[in-house]
């Protein structure tokens, strides 16, 4: 459709952070397969990856503490964080897939802000079948902060940037379920879904990425 309106050029944005062969590379790949047979292809300058865009960080940031302020103040000290994206088979390792540092640099740049708490990055949301995939579960490793005397903890699904049901559900009912069923408590920071500074982030990046290729 964007070729029989005239465009000729596209720059391609995964509304992902977080580069993997599995997931940004693969929508990538899909918008090749879609332009196989078009006379005249779109050209296209990707965005692979955004984990420490400054808008990014900052809504993270303000989310993080909103979290932290609905616990008494004379318990937030004993409030851990823990981040949390979305688990991909192990195989990507073999690849070289540079998706568990991607991660990484994201998780980094947000602990070092809240270096007063307690900070765990751990996987979610693995499919249920016989392969392995990424670990520690979140939900082990808070299972497992609770019997060592945690009690208190907020979640940051940096993996991700809006509701759906992997927050809705993995996250809101089973974790926190399961988290409260062992006595602790659960928080789990705002998405960052349209934050302003964000976006304006990401639409910098846009325009940046059109003038390396010199169309701006």
């Amino acid at each position: 459709e964007m070729a029989t309106a005239g465009v000729i050029r596209a720059v391609g944005l995964v509304m992902a952070p977080h580069y993997s062969r599995m997931s940004v590379e693969l929508y990538f790949e899909k918008l090749s397969k879609a332009q196989e047979g078009i006379p005249a292809p779109l050209e296209v300058a990707r965005i692979e990856s955004w984990k420490t865009e400054e808008g990014l960080l900052a809504a993270w940031s303000d989310r993080i503490r909103a979290a932290l302020e609905t616990f008494p103040r004379e318990l937030r000290s004993e409030v851990e964080l823990v981040f949390t994206a979305h688990s991909l088979p192990q195989r990507i390792l073999s690849w070289a897939d540079t998706y568990p540092e991607e991660l990484q640099a994201t998780f980094m740049a947000l602990s070092e802000l809240f270096h007063e708490h307690s900070a765990h990055f751990a996987y979610q949301s693995a499919a249920m079948n016989p392969e392995p995939w990424l670990g520690p579960d979140a939900g082990d490793l808070m299972a497992a902060r609770l019997k060592d005397g945690a009690r208190h903890f907020v979640i940051v699904p940096i993996g991700f940037v809006t509701e759906h049901v992997e927050i809705l559900y993995d996250i809101d009912i089973a974790f926190r379920t399961r988290v409260e069923a062992a006595g602790g408590t659960l928080v789990r920071a705002a998405m960052p879904e349209t934050d302003p500074r964000m976006i304006a982030g990401l639409a910098e990046r846009v325009r940046e990425t059109a003038r390396s290729q010199g169309w701006l």
